[in-house]
């Protein structure tokens, strides 16, 4: 009958903890002599779980929230019957859903990245060690920040002067220009899933807000929540919900970029109609020869038609607040 030679009086051969800020790794490693001629790799593992009864889940001996992630086999192809070796090394975690943590352990043992691993990583940074918070539901607000540049049509350059070609008509369709946008990168960890916030996704702010982690006051419409994502994570013995929220300024200028609009557009007052000065009826708008054209043409504030070489100042330029509104304040208690 074979014999089955285990460490279980003397315990693990060796044993590690490593601790990087994102989570804690403990590493054991354990051993098999046998005789039986049989037993591979995959024989040995599968012998090992089974007397030793630890699986992946299963706690470590000592910390109560640090788990089994890992249990790694390996063959000694030096060794012969009846002393043939094999090595278990096996990884507790107590940060599972990122992979583990820690840079290394006995055995060789490297964790891999797990879905959660950025969600961990990237929070307190920039925070001294001494004010980083282990208890993931007290810690502050995550922020970061970056610019993009976005394409907007444009009637008229930085002087004021409109796109217009030798003979005064405006360049269609409208030029375009890139214009500098925000984007606010927040994160916060929660008790429970604030999933009611999706509806929330797409409007922008009713009131003035300064975000979290920020100094610059945003007027009313100028930010719009524009991504929410909440992920569950299994961290130092809690679960908890990390909300990630995308937050970004608007491009939109008044047409001489004056005035920053954020999310209100501007465009200019337009139609196929126009208003007769002497009887104040309606007709259709026609060219420099009296020709109705089916095309629309620029109007004044009282729904004139402009002659040609409009000048941006003759124009009535008209706002619209496309977006919802809602207390973007709300987010951050």
């Amino acid at each position: 009958m074979p014999i089955y030679n285990y460490d279980f009086g003397d315990g693990p051969i060796d044993k590690n903890d490593n601790f990087d800020g994102a989570g804690r790794v403990q590493t054991h490693r354990r051993r098999l002599i046998t005789d039986d001629p049989t037993m591979d790799e995959y024989l040995a593992s599968a012998k090992f779980s089974d007397v030793l009864g630890i699986v992946k889940g299963t706690p470590h001996p000592t910390c109560n929230y640090s788990f089994c992630k890992s249990i790694n086999t390996k063959e000694e192809t030096k060794s012969k019957v009846p002393q043939k070796l094999f090595w278990f090394d096996i990884a507790y975690t107590t940060s599972p859903d990122t992979g583990g943590g820690g840079a290394g352990g006995a055995g060789g043992f490297s964790p891999a990245s797990g879905p959660a691993a950025g969600q961990v990583a990237q929070q307190q940074q920039g925070l001294p060690p001494p004010e980083r918070i282990d208890n993931p539901l007290l810690r502050p607000w995550d922020f970061s920040s970056d610019c993009e540049m976005v394409e907007v049509a444009r009637l008229c350059d930085r002087n004021g002067k409109a796109y217009v070609n030798t003979l005064g008509d405006v360049l269609l369709p409208a030029m375009k220009t890139k214009v500098p946008c925000v984007k606010y990168s927040l994160g916060k960890n929660f008790a429970y899933p604030k999933e009611f916030q999706y509806i929330f996704v797409g409007a922008v702010n009713n009131l003035a807000i300064t975000l979290p982690g920020s100094l610059t006051l945003w007027g009313v419409e100028t930010l719009k929540l524009n991504h929410l994502q909440i992920s569950r994570i299994y961290e130092s013995g809690l679960s908890y919900y990390r909300h990630n929220y995308t937050i970004l300024t608007g491009p939109y200028w008044k047409w001489d970029f004056s005035e920053y609009l954020g999310w209100v557009l501007e465009v200019p007052n337009t139609g196929k109609r126009a208003k007769d000065a002497g009887s104040g009826k309606f007709f259709l708008v026609v060219d420099d020869a009296g020709r109705t054209t089916g095309e629309c043409k620029f109007l004044d504030e009282n729904g004139y038609q402009l002659g040609y070489g409009v000048d941006p100042t003759e124009i009535f330029w008209l706002r619209f607040h496309p977006d919802r509104l809602f207390p973007m304040v709300s987010l951050f208690l």
